[in-house]
């Protein structure tokens, strides 16, 4: 069954660390798709441990509970992250639609 994604939809997704070798699987935010090309941006709950530099690079997400995500969460737009949806065998949907 393929899962249908849409731009701002919630997905989880394995991401790849840019500083040393492997990764974790993720919330991310859907802000464009090419394809099987998804631009993404991380969501994190993090934010009280983060500098103040960087939270300001971090929105709330009000709606989070409505997001499906087990905790108050920040999306990150300090960085544009490109996956490809075919390899990355955990990208799916979270939005139950």
């Amino acid at each position: 069954m393929t899962t249908m994604m849409d731009t701002n939809d919630v997905l989880v997704a394995f991401i790849a660390y840019k500083e040393k070798t492997g990764g974790k699987t993720r919330p991310v935010l859907l802000i464009s798709k090419r394809g099987r090309q998804l631009s993404v941006f991380r969501i994190t709950s993090k934010y009280q441990s983060k500098s103040p530099r960087i939270q300001k690079a971090y929105c709330h997400i009000v709606d989070w509970q409505q997001a499906n995500l087990r905790k108050p969460s920040w999306i990150d737009v300090g960085q544009t992250i490109t996956i490809n949806s075919e390899k990355n065998k955990s990208c799916q949907n979270r939005n139950f639609k």
